[in-house]
């Protein structure tokens, strides 16, 4: 397991790159508007902004051999 974990909000950290592709890939899908997107992610930068942020993502490395 690779994992990447961002306490905080700016531009070196790999949440910061990313919100702005969440937020568009999930407008629209599941029912959720472009509204509810955009304060989604106003209010990450917010909680970014009061130091209340937190971002956590796991990422898995597999090896195979093939025989």
């Amino acid at each position: 397991m690779i994992p990447i974990y961002n306490t905080a909000y700016h531009p070196n950290c790999y949440s910061f790159g990313i919100l702005f592709a969440i937020q568009n890939f999930v407008a629209g899908h599941k029912g959720v508007t472009e509204e509810e997107a955009k304060a989604w992610a106003r209010e990450l930068r917010d909680r970014g902004a009061r130091g209340e942020y937190s971002f956590s993502l796991n990422r898995y490395l597999f090896a195979a051999i093939k025989s």
